[in-house]
């Protein structure tokens, strides 16, 4: 009886195994990570593999609209945050110019880490908005050219649009 009201925990003489499909990301983000939900508990070293995988596969292609408005974005910017890989992230939200979310992701970098030279500026400065985006770069970015042309060409879309 025991054994039958013991379904999610695995036995003592259980282990946990793994699925081929978990061995290397698919096309299907999404739809893979929910796969893993319902396969892995959520403190298993293989949950944590599988996401720690696609985050850094999502960063390395840049494919952060994959993730967006799912249950598994914050998650995914959590990890870039923890990992200090917020360029790809930051630039991405500079170009499809959602400027909140962007200030959002640097408070949260600045929130997990309080000593860094973007947070005493900021905190110094009291900036906001473009200028803490300005601020994060100069001391923190390792893509600072990238960031900087998208910056220039979200004024500039922004200056025309006003124009209009």
């Amino acid at each position: 009886v025991l054994q039958r009201v013991q379904v999610f925990t695995l036995a003592q003489s259980q282990s946990e195994t793994s699925p081929a499909c978990f061995a290397l990301p698919g096309s299907g983000v999404n739809d893979w990570l929910y796969l893993c939900i319902a396969q892995f508990e959520p403190d298993s070293a293989n949950y944590i593999r599988v996401h720690h995988q696609t985050y850094e596969d999502i960063d390395k292609h840049a494919k952060y609209d994959l993730l967006r408005s799912t249950r598994h974005f914050g998650g995914m910017v959590w990890y870039l945050v923890n990992r200090k890989k917020t360029d790809g992230l930051l630039i991405n939200m500079i170009q499809r110019n959602v400027m909140d979310d962007a200030t959002c992701l640097i408070n949260l970098y600045h929130m997990l880490y309080p000593d860094c030279q973007s947070a005493k500026a900021a905190k110094e400065q009291e900036v906001h908005g473009i200028d803490l985006i300005k601020v994060f770069m100069k001391t923190e970015s390792k893509k600072v050219g990238y960031i900087e042309l998208a910056l220039q060409a979200y004024q500039e879309a922004l200056a025309s649009s006003a124009a209009l």
